[in-house]
């Protein structure tokens, strides 16, 4: 499961949140794994095994990632 960013700027993990250009959101990195997981857990009830997914953010920008773990940058893709 991808979820794309078109940002451009810097990017600053801040207290489980994304700071970009000033301006606080929700990780996308959190968003996407609970995304991910729902769709395994509706995957699950229609088959089995349930096919194997992964979930990661894409920046597609020229966004500066700084200050973050490596719990959030192991799924982001620059």
């Amino acid at each position: 499961m991808l979820e794309l960013k078109n940002w451009n700027g810097i990017i600053r993990y801040e207290n489980g949140s994304w700071k970009h250009n000033n301006e606080t959101r929700a990780s996308p990195v959190k968003i996407n794994q609970n995304k991910n997981r729902l769709l395994v857990n509706a995957l699950k009830r229609k088959i089995d095994p349930p096919p194997f997914v992964e979930h990661r953010v894409i920046l597609c920008g020229n966004a500066r990632l700084e200050s973050f773990p490596e719990e959030e940058s192991e799924y982001v893709i620059k």
